[in-house]
């Protein structure tokens, strides 16, 4: 019995030993097929992404030479009309107003961003008005329709009205501000022709004008050939502002999409346009991200659109992004590739489009809480998919107000480019077909939908630049006799601003501020060691309750820039409860423009309750008797037990 024991028992720990054994291996290969599953989801996803780059559809538009560029950042820009009796008929005053007028349309004008001023020069210079007292554009044209009915005697004298240009125009009592470019656009008219003279350094070389030139080492000139080209001459002046906001690495969000996930949108196959001031286009740049908050799969059609008009909107570019369900309820970030990067301007605004349910979520608000709250969304019926270049008319839309979508998206420069030819010459036969083309042209350019300025000079009678083809052809037959002609061309797209390195950023102060008390320094950097300045040129809303100042060291070199209160803030939470406060940074070769929100923190008061006179009166006379019932009581109590 004892060996029979034994050898069962020998047994069992084998059978043990076994079981053992067994786990442990397919432990091991649940663990390889576990690695194996991780590395596989990997590949999906990358092959997801792929495929989700393959769907964008890239497509340059070419429509570029009909826009203009952004608005320049802020100036002040001096008129300065000519009444002279013996050349000037109401058909010239007119289009001096109307040339004016044109100018002003291409600047974006308010008292914090570019001011004009108008002035009449003859025998004497006289002022229609100066940069203060007209600050809007129906302000500005209002004044600028009183000048036709102006009339003038007697001969121009020269020295006099440009010594007035600088004595009297730009001086800080007329609203000139120091540290904003100054331009004087001086008509001069005499009987042969009329110009239009860039006067900014005129009052250093008064001595050397006359009525009938400006010293050309003094300013730059455009020879006008006839009365008839004022307009044209406003387009030529007005196009040589390029894009002085740079979007530099920012971003633009309402708030942080996860804080923004309560709700779905109901309404399917609609375009959504984003029209309020968390998500509108301030500067020129590309878009390298989208940040949102997914409520439904499919696939999102996410770009940008630019004005054409008031209610029509042109569809620059969009990228395609699948949502698998997977995705819903989670916050998705889809960083662009290099060639998805849609180049943005000043104006273009934001939109997205899904086939089925909203993609993107949102959260409500009201503006009592918070004064930002988006109030001019639009949604736009539309089915199949979108495509570059089509038209979206929003005329017959309302607004959505109190819905804060969660979406955010960053933005940094566009990218430099480079033109590559097939040859820099070439040789073509006598007998060369007019139309055929001499020399293919390549733009290497990785951002999307970007903005191109093409200049050409150089023989243009016999070769011209074909922007579609991108190629320059035979515009008319090749003279015999060993010909040569040479063209020069240019193409703007790119420039190297100061990057503000901590901008945008989120503050809080409390509402109670009431001293100039330091809020936030801003960090900023060129990469070429150009001197720097920065500005506050304006906020949203608008407010006089914060400055930027500079630091500097012993020597008078700034060191740095910083924004303040004012001395004496005035802040209510009730009333405002948020700013965006807006910095641009600028050297030589461009701006970069970014913004700073402060948020107020309401305060609330708790004052102890003070009651008045005629209370504690009250409380001594309704106590008294109390007082002497109470005694009496004691007294009959203690007297009864104690004596009788």
């Amino acid at each position: 019995m004892e060996d029979t024991f034994c050898t069962s028992l020998q047994e069992g720990q084998i059978h043990h030993q076994e079981h053992q054994v067994e786990y442990r291996e397919k432990y091991k290969a649940l663990k390889k097929k576990l690695k194996f599953l991780v590395y596989e989801q990997e590949c999906f996803l990358e092959e997801l992404r792929k495929s989700q780059r393959k769907l964008l559809k890239i497509t340059r538009d070419r429509s570029f030479l009909l826009d203009t560029g952004c608005a320049p950042m802020r100036y002040d820009i001096a008129f300065y009309f000519v009444i002279d009796s013996q050349v000037l008929a109401t058909s010239s005053k007119k289009g001096q107003v109307d040339f004016a007028k044109k100018v002003v349309t291409a600047f974006s004008v308010g008292y914090m961003q570019t001011r004009f001023s108008c002035h009449i020069y003859g025998t004497t210079p006289t002022e229609l008005f100066d940069f203060k007292s007209k600050t809007t554009v129906t302000g500005i044209n209002d004044e600028l329709d009183k000048f036709t009915s102006r009339t003038g005697s007697g001969s121009v004298e020269t020295i006099e009205n440009l010594k007035y240009i600088w004595t009297d125009i730009f001086t800080e009592i007329k609203g000139d501000r120091p540290d904003i470019p100054n331009y004087c656009l001086m008509i001069a008219i005499d009987t042969i022709d009329l110009r239009i003279y860039d006067a900014e350094a005129a009052y250093t070389h008064r001595n050397y004008y006359t009525d009938r030139q400006l010293a050309q080492t003094a300013t730059k000139y455009i020879t006008i050939s006839s009365l008839g080209n004022f307009l044209s001459e406003a387009t030529v002046f007005t196009a040589d502002f390029t894009c002085d906001y740079f979007c530099d690495v920012n971003y633009f969000t309402y708030d942080e999409p996860e804080n923004l996930n309560t709700n779905a949108d109901t309404a399917a196959g609609k375009i959504t346009i984003l029209m309020d001031s968390a998500w509108e286009i301030t500067c020129c740049g590309v878009i390298t991200s989208w940040i949102f908050y997914a409520k439904a799969s499919g696939t999102l059609q996410i770009g940008v659109l630019r004005p054409i008009d008031t209610s029509t909107y042109r569809i620059i570019g969009f990228t395609s992004i699948i949502i698998p369900d997977t995705y819903i309820d989670t916050l998705v970030t889809y960083d662009n590739a290099a060639d998805e990067n849609i180049a943005i301007k000043e104006g273009d605004k934001i939109a997205w489009y899904s086939s089925g349910a909203n993609i993107i979520s949102y959260a409500t608000c009201t503006t009592t809480t918070r004064s930002d709250c988006p109030q001019t969304t639009r949604q736009v019926t539309y089915s199949g998919e979108l495509e570059t270049g089509e038209t979206i008319d929003i005329s017959s839309t309302s607004a959505i107000a109190n819905k804060a979508w969660a979406l955010k998206f960053t933005t940094k420069n566009n990218t430099e480019i480079i033109i590559r030819t097939n040859e820099n010459e070439t040789e073509l036969e006598e007998n060369t077909a007019v139309g055929k083309s001499a020399i293919f042209l390549t733009i290497e350019d990785p951002d999307a939908f970007e903005d191109y300025e093409f200049t050409v000079s150089g023989d243009l009678d016999h070769l011209e630049l074909n922007i579609e083809t991108m190629t320059l052809d035979l515009k008319k037959k090749w003279p015999p006799g060993g010909h040569t002609s040479t063209v020069t061309l240019t193409v703007n797209s790119y420039n190297e601003p100061p990057i503000i390195n901590n901008l945008p950023h989120i503050i809080e102060i409390l509402e109670t501020t009431k001293t100039a008390l330091p809020l936030f320094q801003i960090n900023v950097t060129d990469a070429t060691k150009d001197d720097i300045c920065c500005t506050m040129p304006f906020t949203l809303p608008n407010t006089f309750n914060f400055e930027l100042k500079n630091t500097t060291d012993v020597y008078g070199n700034v060191t740095g820039f910083w924004l303040y209160t004012i001395a004496e803030p005035a802040f209510e939470y009730s009333d405002i409860d948020s700013y965006r406060v807006f910095v641009c940074c600028q050297d030589p070769y461009g701006s970069s423009y970014s913004y700073l929100i402060l948020r107020l923190t309401e305060v609330k008061i708790i004052e102890p309750y003070v009651p008045p006179d005629w209370f504690f009166r009250a409380l001594i006379l309704s106590l008294t008797p109390i007082g002497l019932m109470t005694a009496v009581s004691c007294f009959t109590l203690l007297f009864t037990v104690f004596w009788l």
